[in-house]
Formats: C-alpha cells, sequence, structure tokens
C-alpha cells in the first residue's frame, strides 16, 4: 500500500523515538452487532466502567434519541440495561456530550450528560446529573437534582460545535483531591452573548462552586481538551474555535494554571478552527503535551478543512504550528480517536468529517504521519457521529468504534486544484469516494487484526510520599514499557482517606490491578512529581500507576503495603510464564499462598504452593496479576500468556 505522509514538519522535532517501519492494522467490521442500534449525525460514545467490574461499558446517544446504556459483558457482547436505569429515560435531547467521572471520591463513576431539547435551540439547552449508587445501590444511576437545578449551568453545544468532541471535562485544578468541572464550548440556555468557560470547583460535600475566572475569553464552535501542558502537576486547558469579532484567526487558546484556580492565558500562536475536535497528545513521544486541532475555518481559507499540530516546548507558552492540508483528515464536524490502535508506541488518529469520511493516520514519533485509510473497511466509512479507540474485551488491543451517517446517494467530495494564489481553478468527482448506500447509518465496532497484544507497564519504582508542610509531595522513577518509550508515559495519582475510605483518582482506576475506567483521557501527568494540597502522610494512603499510549494502566506503587509492590517485596518466590502456563516458585522453608487476577480485577485462580515446591496454573491467553503471599513479604508479577 502506497503510504502519505503527512503534517510534515520543516521545523526541527525533539522526537524521542522514531519507528522505522510503521505497522499498518487490519481490521475486521462487526457489522451484525453488537450494539443493533442505529445512529444518526450527531451524538456521543462515553465509554466508562460504570459498574466496576473492569470493562468498559458504552453510554450510546444520538441526536433526539433516549441514550442507551450498553453493559459491557467482556466477550464482545453488550447488553441494553436501560430497564435497570429508568432514572436516565429522558428523550429528545440534541447535539449531547457526556461525562464520566467520580465527583464524590466514592470509587464508582458518576455521571453529567447535557444537550438541547429542540434541534439547534439553545434557548432549551438542559444538563442532567446522576449520582452512582455504587455496589450497594447496584449502580443504579439516580438523577441529581441538586446539581442539576442549584449548581451547574444548563450548557448545550449549537450547530456550530463539533460532534465528537467534549464541551465539558473532569479534573483537579487546584489539586486537592477532588474533580473539578470545566464547561467549555458551549452556550448557556437564553444567552446570546459569546460563550465564555466556566470552572466549577468542587466543595467537597457532593456539590460545586462556581469560580469567577475573567480572564476565560469567548469562543464559538470550539474544540477543547484538558492536560497539563508545562508539566507542573497542574491541570491545564485549551480551547479552539471562532469569535464573534475576529473570526477564527489567533483563535486556539491555552490556558496555564497558575495554581490558584487562575490561569495565564497563552494566544497567538494558531489559527483556530470549529465544528471539530481538538486533542492533547505527546506525538513526539518527549514527554510533553502537544495539540493537534481539526476542523473548518471560519472566514479563512474558504470555509475549508484543515488540520493543525501545536509543538509545545515543556513551557506550554510557545507553540510551533505545523500545517498541511489533508484530504479526509479534517472538515466540517471533524472527529477524532486518538491512542496507540496499532501498538508500537507511538500515538494514532483516527479522523471522521466532511469533507471525507475517514482518516487513518500512524504516528511514528516525528511530526510524519502515515497515511493507512485504505487499510480501513469502506463498509464502516461514516461522518458526522464519534469515533474512540477503545479496548473493549482487555486483550491489549484496541478497537476502533465509529458511528455516523453516509450521504444517500451523493457523490461525495470533491478534488479542488488551486493556483498559487489558493484560488480553484479546477473542481472534480473524488474516484475514490467509498460511497456506499446502505447502511446510511452505520454504528459498527471494528476489531483490529495483524498487531501484537499491548502489554501495561510496570510499576513505578522509588516511590515516596513526604510531607512539606500542609501538603503532600509524591515523588517516583519512570518503569520501562514493552511499546511506549519510558520518557513518554503519563502517569495516574490516587489519595485514599485511611478513615473513610474514600479515594479520589487522577483519573478513575482499579487500585488493586490499575484498569483505567475511563477512555479517550488526557488528565494524566508526564512529570514524576505530584502535589496533594491540605492532605497529611498520616491520613491517606497514596499510590501512583503508569499509562502508556494505549491508556493501559500498570500496577499502582503505594505507600500502603496492602495495596503495593513495592513497599513488601518477597525475595523467595516468582512467578512467570513457561510453555503457555503460569509457573509459581516458592523458594522459601514455608507455604505460600498465590492469588490471580485477569488484567479486569477478576480474580482467576488460587491455592497454595509448599515450600521449596512449584506450581502450575494453566488459563487461557491473556494478560495477568500473579500475587504470591510469602512468610518474608509478597511478590506481585505481571505475566502474559
Amino acid at each position: 500500500m502506497k503510504a502519505k505522509q503527512l503534517l510534515v514538519m520543516a521545523a526541527v522535532c525533539s522526537a524521542a523515538t522514531v519507528m522505522a517501519d510503521v505497522v499498518v492494522p487490519g481490521f475486521e467490521v462487526q457489522q451484525d452487532g453488537p450494539f443493533n442500534y442505529e445512529m444518526g449525525e450527531r451524538g456521543v460514545l462515553a465509554y466508562g466502567d460504570y459498574n466496576n467490574d473492569g470493562y468498559l461499558d458504552c453510554l450510546m446517544i444520538r441526536n433526539g434519541a433516549d441514550p442507551v446504556l450498553w453493559k459491557n459483558n467482556g466477550d464482545k457482547t453488550f447488553t441494553n440495561v436501560m430497564d435497570e436505569q429508568e432514572d436516565l429515560a429522558w428523550a429528545n435531547v440534541y447535539g449531547a456530550a457526556a461525562l464520566w467521572t467520580d465527583f464524590n471520591n466514592d470509587g464508582n463513576l458518576d455521571l453529567i450528560i447535557s444537550g438541547c431539547m429542540s434541534q439547534n435551540d439553545l434557548g432549551t439547552a438542559i444538563l442532567y446529573a446522576y449520582t452512582n449508587e455504587g455496589a450497594e445501590g447496584d449502580y443504579f444511576l439516580t438523577e441529581n437534582f441538586k446539581l442539576e437545578e442549584d449548581v451547574f449551568v444548563s450548557y448545550a453545544r449549537s450547530s456550530d460545535d463539533g460532534t465528537g468532541n467534549q464541551i465539558f471535562y473532569a479534573a483537579d485544578f487546584n489539586n486537592d483531591g477532588y474533580n473539578d468541572v470545566l464547561f467549555c464550548s458551549g452556550q448557556a440556555a437564553g444567552v446570546d452573548s459569546p460563550r465564555k468557560p466556566i470552572l466549577y470547583v468542587n466543595d467537597k460535600n457532593g456539590s460545586f462552586v462556581q469560580n469567577e475566572n475573567p480572564e476565560f475569553q469567548p469562543i464559538n464552535g470550539a474544540g477543547t481538551t484538558v492536560a497539563d501542558f508545562n508539566n507542573d502537576g497542574m491541570m491545564d486547558f485549551a480551547n479552539t474555535g471562532w469569535h464573534d469579532e475576529t473570526g477564527d484567526s489567533n483563535s486556539t487558546v491555552v490556558y496555564i494554571n497558575k495554581g490558584d484556580l487562575t490561569f495565564e492565558v497563552v494566544t497567538g500562536f494558531g489559527r483556530g478552527s470549529h465544528t471539530g475536535s481538538l486533542v492533547a497528545l505527546d506525538y513526539n513521544n518527549d514527554g510533553v503535551m502537544d495539540l493537534f486541532e481539526c476542523g473548518r475555518n471560519c472566514n479563512l481559507d474558504g470555509w475549508g478543512g484543515r488540520a493543525l499540530l501545536y509543538t509545545n516546548d515543556g513551557t506550554g507558552k510557545n507553540w510551533t504550528m505545523i500545517e498541511e492540508d489533508v484530504n479526509y483528515m479534517t472538515g466540517r464536524a471533524g472527529n477524532v480517536a486518538f491512542g496507540d490502535i496499532n501498538n508500537d508506541g507511538c500515538t494514532d488518529l483516527f479522523t471522521s468529517g466532511w469533507p471525507g469520511p475517514v482518516g487513518l493516520f500512524l504516528g511514528d514519533g516525528t511530526a510524519t504521519y502515515t497515511d493507512g485509510t485504505e487499510a480501513f473497511p469502506a463498509v464502516a466509512y461514516c461522518r458526522g457521529g464519534d469515533v474512540v479507540f477503545v479496548d473493549i474485551n482487555n486483550d491489549g488491543v484496541m478497537e476502533l468504534h465509529a458511528y455516523g451517517y453516509r450521504d444517500g446517494g451523493s457523490e461525495g467530495p470533491t478534488i479542488q486544484e488551486k493556483n498559487d494564489k489558493g484560488e480553484v481553478i479546477n473542481e472534480y468527482p473524488n474516484p475514490d469516494w467509498p460511497f456506499i448506500q446502505n447502511p446510511t447509518w452505520p454504528n459498527y465496532i471494528s476489531y483490529v487484526t495483524g498487531v501484537a497484544a499491548n502489554q501495561a507497564p510496570a510499576v513505578p519504582t522509588g516511590f515516596t510520599a513526604t510531607q512539606n508542610g500542609s501538603d503532600v509531595v509524591l515523588a517516583w522513577t519512570a518503569p520501562a514499557d514493552d511499546t511506549t518509550p519510558s520518557a513518554a508515559l503519563r502517569y495516574n495519582v490516587y489519595a485514599k482517606n485511611k478513615a473513610t475510605g474514600a479515594v479520589f483518582c487522577l483519573t478513575p482506576a482499579d487500585l488493586a490491578t490499575g484498569f483505567v475506567r475511563v477512555n479517550r483521557t488526557a488528565t494524566l501527568l508526564n512529570t514524576t512529581t505530584y502535589t496533594f494540597k491540605g492532605m497529611n502522610v498520616n491520613e491517606y494512603d497514596f499510590g501512583v500507576q503508569a499509562v502508556d499510549n494505549g491508556f493501559r494502566g500498570g500496577l499502582f506503587a503505594s505507600t500502603n503495603a496492602d495495596n503495593s509492590v513495592e513497599s513488601v517485596k518477597s525475595a523467595t518466590v516468582a512467578a512467570y510464564a513457561l510453555n503457555g502456563v503460569i509457573n509459581i516458585v516458592n523458594g522459601g522453608v514455608e507455604d505460600a499462598a498465590y492469588n490471580v487476577y485477569a488484567v479486569n480485577g477478576a480474580q482467576v485462580a488460587a491455592g497454595t504452593v509448599a515450600a521449596a515446591a512449584q506450581v502450575e496454573v494453566a488459563l487461557n491467553a491473556g494478560i495477568y496479576v500473579v500475587e504470591v503471599v510469602a512468610a518474608d513479604g509478597v511478590a506481585v508479577v505481571k505475566v502474559v500468556l
């Protein structure tokens, strides 16, 4: 297959790793399910493990229809559980956005949804908030009227906003161990003035207080993302779109967190796009978060689509823009899936929007992306809906879930020839347009083939939690990973109250197995330190895990010996894979107990290995965590069969 090279940077690129040969994955489209639910041109796919069973479930919302919550059964099938979730049975929501987050630190994912009750009528904007009742309440999502009516402004995105991008994010912007909520790229009901971001600060009692941020700039039709852009351990954010007065010129904005719930505004480095998406990613694996922006311009280049890559110098204040018009990569209603789809350690992109249906772009650790679109089956082409990379069955290989619409008989996009002045001198139908009339509304999962399974990163070493006045400073050393370079690994931290059991995770994750409970998140750290404010080492346990470019989380290092792989380590026992089975060896003088867990946290085997003996545990191919408790300590080992 002939590959195109995209986003080629003329300036120097500080790439930590360059992959010599890009692996182009294969795809197998599951056309007969698992959802059997026709989608439309707008809506959202929001993956999160709402019932804590170690599999990512899917909240699916299409334009003007009821949401559907699909429980992941772990075997490539899903079950519609709306009969069990009566509080979710609302209807007629257009342009929906959804956010899974644990806003009360009970270890269960709560839910926020926004949209309009009438198509393109922002005066009917509405917001729904739901509290997860947890295991004792059968993970029922109860509508939280206090948040809906007394706290949050009803925010919605208009037809000028992108479709796949979020309009709100959860992140701990003040490092106090509670997730705040940022509303962005939306408009409140009945408000005609230009839209501005709104920051709601968690009050630690199940509610939020709106913060005053006069530095936030008005923005319309925006894409939004949250990340730590200057590696200071505090979450920043960025958005792009257009202004009523200036159009989309220089409208890409980065907000650098000052640590006091105010932000330094960084502008003047980019172009700006709307009806598209903005993604934070480390495209060159140098340990610094960059930006990818795609969408449509407002008053430049004749309303054409664009793809922009912004390289971060590490301060979050100096950005280099890399631009090339790329067919199939950008456009109106542009959506982006991101992650390591071919498991080579680099971040890849999948785009869906007008004028082209889809584009698969494979990273190699530089600003050069290889076009692998030809490998994606034409039957699953669509645009205008949502696209996401997600590991549905926890096998270390991410799938591609895409839905949207087709044009139902149109000739598809055209190819334009321009002169040196950028004027169109010729326009003709694109002969490569893969038009397939049926189905009109595809909603498919495409399983990736031909790539090796991604293994979770190793455990961070040298983990410490040190009291510094009223704060706790965490520090650790970067571990290794099978594909993602150590410099490009990101980190998730937690703080668990010893008295109440309340636990905060920067990104929700299972503390025992490291399973990351939400998808397509950028609220992770690139630095190997983090400061929790207003905490004490005597009152909290702390932990850190590494997360690779495929969003696979490793085991946590922890200050709690019961949850740690660093604090108490046995020198007499070992576990490893040999001849397709797990071998557990006990070199001590006393019997040792062992437990084997799947990566989703489910216990799959347990037993005892006698002193100076060995046992074999036969299981299906997969990734397992083996815990062996011996007289001299505990060994926790990741094993791949």
